[in-house]
């Protein structure tokens, strides 16, 4: 009789330790799960802080430092919607004044210039870079020139796209083209004949695409 009293409190006491172990096994993936959302969270609210900083012009950062911020909160793919409609806005905003800050930074080259803008090719605008390439009176002294404006742009295959004609909304264009293709058009026909309408910059501030206007 013994042998079996002894025999159940052996499996009672093996089912009470099996019991605890799967007990604070559950507890330790709790804590886990409950330290991963404790910090996922403090993240959510960092990245949420910064873009509205950076959008309410709250911040004493350089535009250097907010776009690196900018691109940190993107590396942390939180994957909140909020948080992407905030860094979309942050993009938008950060990239206007990339543009305004190197529109500042040319102005102030052609200050330095004299106003002679053929002094300094960095501080040419298009219509001077197109002018130049068009009118260069040697292929070495326009692929230089080329070589020099393709920095402005984001990639050497940056879309241009030509305007043949406008009535109202109505735009009809010619066929697409690269930036590349079309300065090389410019030093091999000199047929300078578009003008700049439109530029679209990316977020560092260089341009992704470029409409021009034929004028005939």
């Amino acid at each position: 009789m013994w042998k079996k009293v002894l025999y159940r409190s052996m499996i009672m006491l093996m089912v009470i330790s099996l019991a605890g172990g799967m007990g604070a096994c559950k507890s330790k993936k709790k804590l886990a799960k409950e330290k991963e959302a404790a910090e996922y969270a403090a993240k959510l609210s960092t990245a949420k802080a910064t873009l509205l900083d950076i959008l309410n012009d709250n911040t004493a950062m350089s535009l250097d430092e907010k776009e690196a911020a900018v691109r940190s909160i993107k590396e942390m793919n939180l994957n909140d919607p909020e948080i992407d409609e905030l860094l979309l806005q942050a993009d938008e905003k950060l990239a206007a004044e990339r543009a305004a800050w190197n529109k500042k930074e040319m102005e102030e080259k052609q200050k330095g210039t004299g106003g002679d803008v053929a002094k300094d090719k960095n501080a040419m605008t298009l219509a001077d870079y197109f002018s130049s390439i068009a009118s260069a009176t040697s292929v070495s002294q326009a692929n230089m020139l080329i070589a020099d404006a393709l920095k402005l742009f984001s990639s050497p295959d940056a879309p241009v796209l030509v305007i043949i004609s406008k009535e109202g909304t109505t735009v009809d264009y010619d066929r697409p083209t690269t930036i590349k293709n079309y300065l090389n058009y410019l030093k091999d026909t000199k047929n300078n004949i578009n003008k700049v309408d439109k530029i679209t910059y990316d977020a560092n501030g260089k341009i992704k695409e470029l409409e021009l206007l034929k004028t005939y």
